[in-house]
């Protein structure tokens, strides 16, 4: 980030959105791999890509470090992971287990622990696994809380549509990986004039559009969908809507978390945004097995209804979240952030 002016830095991370909206729409095609070789050689297919990508970043990557760093908090990233560890199994195994037993109630529990103890000991620690003070900067703590927000759905959704045309449509792996490919692709396009527009008229105006695109894109395939394929009836246009929604979102919330922070602190703030966008992800998937496993037997679409209901929802609390942004002066620390925080 500090490679790019104030002014240039919502387009920046705009590219980097979309380069990862094109592998998002190349990844389901590679269920071919899937179909003729088993699903452990998916995970093959990103051992040639880190290789080749090893000589242009030594060349190109410029390395930056603090000399006066220490090695972040080894135990409270533990916890962090125990604790959204618990969390999920609580919510994926509440409908198996029984929302009342032991194991579940057990499991909540030591996540209602485990993360407290996380921001605890975040707030002590020299370097710590979350650095806290981030969050007194406004935009900072509102990116943040959006992009959870809009992870929980998105990631949520990736997952609930390759299920819904392989399990209620019939399609194929393969043809499902090809179906869905237009929602990333139209992420992909969305996302560079996304952030040329945030660069010029603030993020907000960004990211309430591509809030109410992807509640739009649920809304629609929570309605409109039914059991009969019909990919360009009920399928193609809510698949395009959340699509441009992720790209006007991702082009918005990463700009967003570090505008208001100093340059010293892009590293940190990224990496928290990074690590929020994760634990959104996977709660959001842990969110979407309970509901269609709390399906009625035999009607899977009132599940995958329920599902985009959901999803929806999300969609609704970031547009409510994207107001709440205001207006973020790029490279500007924001009054609200304390000296440790530039420190």
């Amino acid at each position: 980030m500090p490679e790019f002016p104030p002014q240039r830095r919502a387009t920046a991370v705009a590219i980097w959105s979309a380069t990862g909206a094109v592998a998002a729409a190349l990844g389901p095609s590679l269920g071919v791999l899937v179909d003729q070789l088993g699903w452990r050689s998916v995970f093959f297919a990103n051992v040639p890509i880190g290789l080749a990508a090893l000589v242009p970043a030594r060349r190109l990557l410029r390395e930056t470090r603090d000399p006066g760093g220490t090695l972040p908090d080894l135990l409270g990233s533990t916890l962090l992971v125990a604790g959204v560890g618990a969390l999920a199994l609580g919510i994926v195994k509440g409908s198996d287990w029984g929302w009342g037993t032991a194991r579940v109630l057990g499991s909540l529990a030591a996540a209602g622990v485990l993360l407290p103890a996380v921001l605890l000991r975040s707030a002590r620690h020299r370097a710590p696994v979350i650095e806290l003070g981030l969050f007194r900067a406004r935009s900072f703590a509102v990116a943040n809380a959006d992009m959870f927000a809009f992870s929980t759905a998105f990631y949520a959704l990736l997952l609930c549509n390759v299920l819904f045309l392989t399990q209620v449509w019939g399609y194929s792996i393969l043809t499902a990986g090809f179906a869905v490919t237009p929602g990333p692709l139209m992420a992909a396009l969305t996302a560079p004039p996304a952030g040329r527009l945030a660069d010029r008229f603030g993020q907000r105006v960004v990211a309430l559009p591509g809030a109410l695109f992807f509640t739009a894109g649920c809304t629609l395939f929570a309605t409109g969908i039914g059991l009969t394929p019909n990919y360009p009836g009920e399928y193609l246009i809510p698949t395009m809507l959340t699509g441009a929604g992720v790209g006007f979102s991702f082009a918005s919330w990463g700009s967003a978390a570090v505008a208001e922070l100093p340059p010293a602190r892009f590293a940190t703030g990224s990496a928290v945004l990074a690590c929020v966008r994760q634990v959104g992800a996977v709660l959001g998937i842990a969110a979407l097995v309970a509901v269609l496993e709390a399906a009625p037997p035999g009607d899977l679409l009132d599940g995958f209804g329920d599902a985009w209901t959901m999803m929806a929802v999300a969609g609704g609390v970031v547009a409510v979240l994207a107001v709440a942004l205001g207006r973020v002066r790029a490279g500007v620390p924001s009054p609200a952030a304390p000296a440790e925080v530039a420190a």
